[in-house]
């Protein structure tokens, strides 16, 4: 199941989340980069993915994207590109191929979810 919010309403929140484990959800994935749905959906004691390294140190399990600071260098390469003269439409498509895996232990000790070795040994960051 599926419960979708969007900026900048919150208010049926609490009531998604409800659902959520009213629906006997195993875990929540939150894409979006707002606190408040972080610490409202740590209240269901399930475990949370976030896209962010931010939702990672915010208080979820765990978060895995593409490194931001890579991913901009990237698009800044295509906007010179552009600014030199290319049309859009000739560039290749480029794939992020640098990610980056935050897992904070803390927040698996609270909630009693192990954490295997090879995760923490592949993680680039530890909360704990």
């Amino acid at each position: 199941m599926r419960y979708n919010l969007q900026w900048p309403n919150l208010n049926g929140l609490d009531d998604a989340v409800s659902s959520g484990l009213r629906d006997n959800s195993g875990a929540f994935v939150i894409l979006g980069r707002i606190p408040q749905v972080v610490a409202s959906v740590a209240k269901s004691g399930r475990p949370i993915c976030g896209v962010y390294p931010e939702f990672a140190r915010a208080g979820c399990l765990m978060s895995y994207s593409v490194d931001l600071e890579y991913g901009f260098r990237l698009t800044g390469r295509q906007v010179a590109k552009i600014l030199q003269g290319a049309k859009p439409g000739d560039l290749p498509i480029e794939q992020a191929d640098k990610f980056t895996f935050v897992i904070n232990l803390k927040a698996a000790k609270e909630l009693a979810v192990p954490v295997p070795d090879k995760l923490v040994t592949t993680a680039d960051e530890l909360i704990e």
